[in-house]
């Protein structure tokens, strides 16, 4: 995640994870990135 003036931006997910999940964890709407990338794990 990154902090930026717009808001907090998702540029990586782990792949246990969908996007729906991660975000209803998180209290801030969260900005998807164009190019999410996956965690290697």
């Amino acid at each position: 995640m990154e902090v930026t003036k717009e808001g907090i931006v998702l540029k990586e997910i782990n792949p246990q994870y969908t996007i729906e999940q991660v975000q209803a964890l998180t209290e801030a709407e969260l900005i998807i990135a164009e190019k999410l990338e996956t965690m290697k794990i």
